[in-house]
């Protein structure tokens, strides 16, 4: 935690880019095989969500690294700080809402609340990334983050959207939508892989 108005530091530059990277790789090959699936029409494509998975553990490993807790430390839980506490709930919800999503596509035909779940949760944040702004006279690096930040609200309303429509049309406009879905996934995907802070 720097002071308010400090300069970060370099290393602190490079680990926020890491950890939206790795995030954008594990995300690459979620849409990927979502896309696949579509594509080749196997059932096998709607696990995509299990993916969720991966990116909780990665969202956990990388809080632990950097506070030297298990496994890379023995920093008691007691002393982690509150940007690791969110870190660990984040980690938890985005476990939660993958099971949950896997769950809701294991069963297509069922048309029951759990389907909406992971749109109304993506919409959600969405409108967080969209309505997320810095500063007034933001410097240029502040202005590409918002930027980015921006797209990938956009891309998950165009997500949110499409998997609205995948969930209430029938066949063929369902796969359609999927892959619209599926392709709004993969462009949030390569702005994390391709994510840049400057310092």
């Amino acid at each position: 935690g720097a002071a308010a108005g400090a300069e970060r530091s370099v290393d602190a530059y490079r680990w926020s880019n890491f950890s939206h990277n790795g995030a954008g790789l594990i995300l690459l090959l979620m849409s990927l095989f979502a896309l696949a699936g579509f594509f080749a029409g196997g059932s096998w494509g709607r696990h995509w969500p299990l993916g969720f998975v991966a990116l909780a553990g990665f969202v956990y490993l990388r809080a632990a690294a950097n506070e030297g807790a298990w496994p890379f430390g023995a920093t008691p839980l007691g002393a982690i700080d509150a940007e690791g506490i969110q870190h660990r709930i984040a980690a938890v919800l985005v476990l939660g809402l993958g099971l949950l999503e896997w769950r809701a596509r294991a069963r297509p035909d069922a048309r029951g609340g759990l389907a909406y779940v992971f749109p109304s949760l993506t919409a959600a944040g969405g409108i967080l990334l969209l309505a997320h702004s810095h500063a007034a006279f933001q410097l240029k690096s502040s202005f590409l983050v918002q930027v980015t930040h921006s797209t990938m609200g956009a891309f998950a309303a165009l997500m949110v959207t499409a998997r609205w429509l995948e969930l209430g049309l029938g066949a063929p406009w369902r796969r359609v939508a999927g892959i619209a879905a599926g392709a709004s996934m993969l462009a949030i995907a390569l702005v994390l892989v391709f994510y840049r802070e400057a310092n």
